[in-house]
């Protein structure tokens, strides 16, 4: 840390927050985030401080705090705006990936419109040349949030589109598209389920679990098992869906065990997805 520029430590504290965030130690993420952007706001360091702020906005949502995570990713946005211009097109990719963290919060909440101004724009913007640098790590993650949203609305057909585009674009077995494949598999099963496929969907849906578990991402994880729950549930297999049920709580605790801030636990567990969750697989 004494040795390196404030550009290069950031650099590397990213992908280490990123990397154990990933295996959901999100405790030890969001700590080491908060370090860099106190750094890089110290230091002026302007490219790395709004990346570091808007990793600071998805390790709260992927812990169900969207309140908290719109905060970060606003404050990210607000930086990245402020210094789009000529030669700039390396900040496209903080731009890009900020909107559609914003996208995913206001989804949560349920702000439809609002989700949409900021995928929309992601997704016409991936069009244009400019928007080059490191694309297909953005685009479809920004697919994959358009196709949730309109499944979430029940717009079956506009949600297969986009989740046609994500298969179209093509996949590889680096860093992130794993986890692309994971939730891409989950949709296409909940699309199944949503349209009177059962077969189609527990085909799907466990597919994306055996993704799920190897590539050992809790929150993929945990959603996986809850979506087969959720479909053993209504096809009356109440014995399977207990099963996932319960897989995906002993998930959700593991992460909660690791969040040693009792506020940061408390708002975890006491969110609605997680509620929902405990609901189902953790009070039987």
């Amino acid at each position: 840390k004494e040795a390196a520029s404030a550009a290069d430590y950031l650099f590397l504290l990213f992908f280490y927050a990123v990397a154990v965030g990933e295996q959901g130690q999100f405790q030890q993420a969001i700590d080491v985030l908060k370090e860099g952007r106190s750094l890089g706001l110290k230091a002026g360091e302007r490219y790395s401080t709004p990346k570091v702020t808007n990793s600071i906005g998805w390790a709260y949502q992927e812990l169900c705090i969207p309140d908290e995570a719109l905060r970060y990713n606003t404050e990210a946005l607000e930086m990245v705006n402020a210094m789009l211009g000529p030669g700039t097109s390396n900040l496209f990719e903080i731009e890009s990936q900020t909107r559609i963290n914003l996208g995913e919060n206001y989804l949560e909440r349920g702000e439809i419109p609002k989700a949409l101004e900021h995928l929309n724009l992601v997704y016409e913007n991936s069009k244009k040349p400019e928007y080059f640098f490191v694309r297909p790590r953005w685009r479809p993650r920004c697919l994959l949030t358009l196709a949730e949203l309109w499944l979430q609305e029940r717009d079956l057909d506009r949600a297969q589109v986009y989740l046609d585009e994500v298969a179209a674009d093509g996949w590889t077995d680096k860093f992130p598209y794993r986890k692309y494949q994971v939730r891409a598999g989950r949709l296409q099963g909940n699309i199944h389920a949503a349209r009177g496929r059962p077969k189609e969907a527990e085909d799907e849906l466990t597919r994306a679990l055996e993704r799920a578990k190897a590539l050992g991402n809790p929150t993929q994880l945990w959603r996986t098992h809850f979506a087969l729950g959720d479909l053993y549930r209504l096809q009356a297999r109440t014995n399977d869906a207990r099963t996932h049920f319960h897989e995906a709580w002993s998930v959700v605790q593991g992460i909660a065990e690791g969040l040693t801030d009792q506020e940061l636990q408390d708002r975890f567990l006491q969110s609605a997805p997680i509620q929902e969750v405990f609901v189902r697989g953790g009070r039987t």
